[in-house]
């Protein structure tokens, strides 16, 4: 054998050596006083209720997933609100409403404005209590015309250029 191929033996067998320790010491030392301290304390079980069964008695109920014919109210039929019919016609009311689309909105003084584009081209204000297209009666079943917001006195759409 030569000198070269047995110091080179050698060698490799003490670098196996070296490497060879105790692999992950901290951590097992780590571990063993760990299962020295006190265990910690686990909470019971919360208890469990036993179930108790719901019974549904609405069966008799209108089903409110089935379409059904909707009515107007009684009072509407003897003579309830009722659409002022020698009022002043808006300007919107010229218009179908699927014609007429909101580009903006403005405030002055507080009060805010609605900027409404129709066919015309027109740019119209309006606020609440506006009138807005032809055919309001024919849309609403309960005969009411339909306003935009609550209703005010003497209300007109205004103009604002075109």
């Amino acid at each position: 054998m030569s000198p070269r191929l047995i110091f080179a033996a050698v060698l490799s067998a003490a670098v196996l050596t070296a490497c060879g320790g105790e692999e992950h010491s901290d951590l097992r030392e780590f571990v063993k006083e760990s299962d020295k301290m006190p265990g910690g304390r686990i909470p019971p079980l919360p208890e469990v209720k036993p179930y108790e069964p719901f019974a549904y008695n609405a069966y008799d109920l209108t089903d409110p997933f089935k379409p059904r014919k909707i009515e107007p109210p009684k009072s509407a039929a003897k003579g309830g609100i009722q659409p002022d019919l020698n009022r002043q016609r808006e300007a919107l009311e010229a218009f179908p409403l699927e014609n007429l689309a909101m580009v903006g909105t403005l405030q002055q003084k507080g009060q805010m404005f609605a900027l409404v584009r129709a066919p015309d081209k027109g740019l119209y204000r309006v606020s609440s209590g506006n009138y807005r297209n032809r055919h309001q009666t024919q849309g609403n079943r309960s005969g009411q015309r339909r306003q935009l917001g609550r209703k005010r006195p003497g209300a007109a759409a205004a103009r604002t250029g075109g």
